[in-house]
């Protein structure tokens, strides 16, 4: 059994604010060439980050485990890691959103 065409939908459109939201900040960084609060890149990519595992979660298979990116080295690893098994970072568990 496959993705269903609902979660398809749902994860187009996760996608698709994924890319807005990485296209905006694109935008800020451009403009004016100022510098730009690490705050604020913080909370843009953290929003696009959960986008994007959110699409990963609704595109994975029956019985298959989500795997969202390491903040550091950006290879999949499975949410509930402690330490990436690439770059050997510490790591912040997350829930599948």
């Amino acid at each position: 059994m496959g993705v269903s065409e609902s979660d398809q939908t749902k994860a187009r459109q996760r996608l698709e604010a994924a890319q807005l939201g990485l296209r905006q900040l694109d935008a800020t960084a451009l403009a004016g060439g100022a510098a730009i609060a690490a705050g604020v890149v913080r909370g843009a990519l953290t929003i696009v980050k959960n986008d994007l595992d959110g699409a990963v979660s609704l595109l994975s298979g029956p019985g298959e485990i989500a795997r969202v990116g390491c903040p550091f080295c950006g290879r999949m690893v499975m949410p509930a890691a402690t330490l990436c098994g690439f770059c050997w970072r510490v790591l912040r568990p997350t829930t599948a959103g």
